[in-house]
């Protein structure tokens, strides 16, 4: 289980246990997240996890990844450090310590599908794109790596052939993290403005400063990952209404957070759909 009082202990961190805000089982500290200046965070020490009475709740290593101003990744290792004098939480030791491809390098197969999509062959060696073999779970696949923080943390496959699933992604004991807790591309994006589409395949497309959430059920962990790494963010989801309606609670999320953020529109079907040159006008546009 893990112990936050050890942790923060040893950092050097105030925190209180008893208070106003402290509730029995629970230790407060004043929440990184929201600016928080009265102690509504807090640790739950019997179960490990975070809340903040002001802006909800977020994964434990989100919280330790600011409090301590480190990067993510070694948010989770300083967390598992403290097994035995803290016990991680079981998310937590779900998860790899490192990430194993699966496939090698593509066949003439998966650069024919990606031809036919019309995406360059450029893309294959931008995003280190590998392709799987004829049998098993993975058959007939693009293999997509995702970085974050220059960490290899997990991958997606997307199928060449008619038939479901369209995406597999690697489970917890494949990944260092959760797609979810990342966003697709973030390491090469060298701007303060950004397009945040749904798919990785979306930003393909797009190119340069494009981000994609893996599907339009975005997490609060990564609403504030493109609060914190960008200023502007151009919401780019798929034409159809749920859709629609989620990228503009993302938009809300965003403002709240104080990050500009405004919803794109598409007359129809997605980003990865865009002609070369809808691409072109569109990155025209945002500059």
């Amino acid at each position: 289980m893990f112990n936050p009082i050890a942790l923060l202990t040893a950092h050097g961190i105030e925190f209180h246990t008893e208070g106003k805000n402290v509730q029995e089982g629970w230790i407060s500290i004043q929440c990184p997240l929201c600016g928080d200046g009265s102690d509504h965070g807090g640790f739950n020490l019997a179960g490990g996890y975070y809340n903040c009475w002001r802006c909800g709740g977020s994964s434990t290593a989100w919280v330790i990844r600011h409090l301590l101003n480190i990067g993510y990744t070694e948010a989770v290792r300083t967390i598992v450090e403290f097994e035995g004098q803290a016990v991680v939480t079981r998310r937590t030791r779900e998860y790899a310590s490192r990430v194993e491809l699966p496939g090698k390098a593509m066949e003439p197969r998966h650069r024919r599908y990606l031809a036919e999509l019309n995406y360059p062959r450029s893309v294959i060696e931008k995003y280190g794109l590998l392709g799987t073999g004829r049998m098993g779970r993975l058959a007939h696949r693009i293999v997509i790596p995702v970085y974050f923080d220059g960490t290899l943390v997990a991958w997606q496959c997307r199928t060449i052939v008619n038939g479901s699933p369209k995406y597999i992604t690697s489970s917890p004991e494949e990944s260092v993290l959760s797609v979810k807790d990342v966003l697709y591309n973030v390491d090469n994006c060298q701007q303060r403005r950004v397009i945040v589409v749904e798919g990785v395949t979306d930003v393909w497309r797009i190119g340069n400063n494009c981000v994609a959430t893996f599907g339009i059920g975005w997490t609060t962990q990564q609403a504030l990952l493109l609060a914190e790494s960008f200023d502007e963010v151009h919401i780019l989801f798929d034409s159809g209404e749920n859709e629609q309606v989620r990228a503009k609670k993302l938009e809300t999320r965003l403002t709240e957070y104080g990050c500009y953020a405004q919803v794109g529109h598409l007359e129809s079907g997605d980003p990865g759909s865009m002609t070369d040159v809808q691409v072109a006008t569109l990155q025209r546009e945002l500059r």
